[in-house]
C-alpha cells in the first residue's frame, strides 16, 4: 500500500480520522516518510520490526541496533508519525532491549533522542525489504543517544560494578551481528562443507571453497575470542540472576554464531587436506564446538523458557533459524561414516501450512 499511495502522491481519499501506519522495510529503517505537503491531512504512525520472519527474518537473537533505532526514530519524530506505535517482537524475549529503548522514544522521545541531530531520508524510497535493494545500503551513523541507552541499559539491568564492560559487550556484540544473515551465515558454511566432503570421500570432483570463506572465518573467531575476553570481565561484577540475562541476551547468540564458525574453520580445512585420515579426523573435530553448543542452549531453556530453541515450522531443518542445524548435519555424516546429509523431512516438502501440523503436535507434546 505505501507504494501505491507514494504513487497517487499522497491523494488518498480516506477519512480524517484514518491514521496512516507507515512502514520500514523489516529490518528497522523506515522505507519513507509523510512530507510536509501531506503530513497534515491525517495522523500518522509506525509499524517496526525487531523481529520478522521473512527474507531479512530475525527471529533467535536480536539483530537491529540501537543506532539505527535512534536514528530512525529522531525522522519519524521530526516527521510528525507519533499518533501510533506497532513494533513486532515475534517473542520478546530476544527483543526486549531494543523494545525498552522504544518504549522510552515513545514516552518523551525529546529527552530520549536529545543527542542527535535529524538525518535526511534517502532520495529513493527503500524496498520492501533489504534483500531486494538495488544500491548498497547506507552503514547506520553512529548515535550519541543509543550510545548513551547501552550505558543506562548496562547500569541498569547489571550493575556499576559491570555496566562498563556490559556496555563495551553490547558494543562488541552489534559490530559482530550486523546483519541479518550472520545469525546463519557461518552455520549455513557447515552443510555446504560436508556436502561437498560426502563427495570427496567418495572420490568424486566437489566445488571448492570461495578463497575468501577460510580467512573471513579465522577473523571472526578472533573477533569472538576478543569479545568474550570483555564479556567474561563483565561477568565478574555481577549476581547470579543478572549473570543469567546476561547469557541469555548476549552471551548465547555470539555462542551459537561462534561455535558455528569454529566447526566451519575445521570442516574447509578438512576439505583442503589431501591426506584422507587428517582430513577425517578434522570431520569429527569439528563436533566439539557443535556438541558444546547444545549444552550451552539448554543452560538458557530455563524456567519458563523450557525447549526455548526447538525446532517449529519456522525453525525446521533446513533454515539457518534452527540453532541445532549444524550439529545434526555433522553427526548425520560422522554416524554414516561420511556418506550422508541431512535429509529434508517430508512434511517440509508439502505446499500447504496444514501439512504442517502433525509434525508440529508432535513438537509441542
Amino acid at each position: 500500500m505505501l507504494d501505491k499511495y507514494l504513487a497517487d502522491g499522497g491523494n488518498f481519499e480516506m477519512p480524517q480520522d484514518v491514521v496512516l501506519i507507515w512502514p520500514d522495510d523489516n529490518d528497522g529503517r523506515m522505507r519513507a516518510l509523510p512530507t510536509s505537503e501531506n503530513r497534515g491531512k491525517w495522523k500518522h504512525g509506525i509499524y517496526y520490526h525487531l523481529a520478522y520472519w521473512g527474507p531479512v527474518a530475525k527471529q533467535t537473537m536480536h539483530i537491529v541496533p540501537p543506532d539505527r533505532v535512534a536514528n530512525e526514530f529522531k525522522k519519524t519524530v521530526a516527521a510528525g508519525v507519533t499518533e501510533y506505535m506497532l513494533v513486532n517482537v515475534s517473542e520478546l524475549r530476544e527483543f526486549v532491549m531494543e523494545t525498552r529503548m522504544i518504549a522510552d522514544i515513545c514516552w518523551d522521545a525529546e529527552k530520549a533522542l536529545a543527542d542527535d541531530p535529524v538525518r535526511p531520508m534517502p532520495d529513493y524510497v527503500l524496498p520492501h525489504v533489504p534483500r531486494d535493494a538495488k544500491v548498497a545500503i547506507p552503514e547506520d551513523p553512529e548515535s550519541a543517544s543509543a550510545r548513551r541507552f547501552i550505558d543506562w541499559w548496562s547500569r541498569e539491568y547489571f550493575g556499576e560494578a559491570a555496566a562498563a564492560d556490559a556496555a563495551e559487550a553490547y558494543r562488541l556484540y552489534y559490530d559482530l551481528l550486523d546483519n541479518w544473515e550472520q545469525q546463519w551465515w557461518a552455520g549455513d558454511r557447515v552443510p555446504g562443507a560436508v556436502d561437498s566432503l560426502i563427495k570427496k570421500f567418495a572420490g568424486q570432483e566437489f566445488s571448492a571453497v570461495r578463497s575468501e570463506t577460510l580467512p573471513t572465518l579465522r577473523d571472526r573467531d578472533r573477533r569472538y575470542r576478543e569479545a568474550f575476553e570483555v564479556i567474561d570481565r563483565a561477568r565478574q561484577g555481577m549476581t547470579r540472576e543478572q549473570r543469567q540475562f546476561f547469557y541469555d541476551h548476549l552471551e548465547l547468540p555470539l555462542l551459537i554464531t561462534w561455535r558455528h564458525t569454529q566447526a566451519a574453520i575445521l570442516l574447509v580445512e578438512a576439505l583442503a587436506e589431501p591426506d584422507r585420515e587428517r582430513a577425517w579426523a578434522l570431520c569429527e573435530q569439528a563436533m566439539a564446538p557443535l556438541e558444546q553448543l547444545e549444552v550451552e542452549i539448554l543452560r538458557a531453556e530455563h524456567p519458563p523458557f523450557e525447549e526455548w530453541y526447538r525446532k517449529t515450522f519456522i525453525r525446521h531443518e533446513h533454515t539457518g533459524l534452527n540453532v541445532h542445524r549444524p550439529y545434526e548435519v555433522v553427526r548425520q555424516f560422522l554416524v554414516s561414516g561420511g556418506t550422508k546429509k541431512l535429509e529434508w523431512p517430508e512434511a517440509y516438502r508439502q505446499p500447504n501450512l496444514r501439512e504442517f501440523q502433525p509434525l508440529l503436535d508432535q513438537q509441542r507434546q
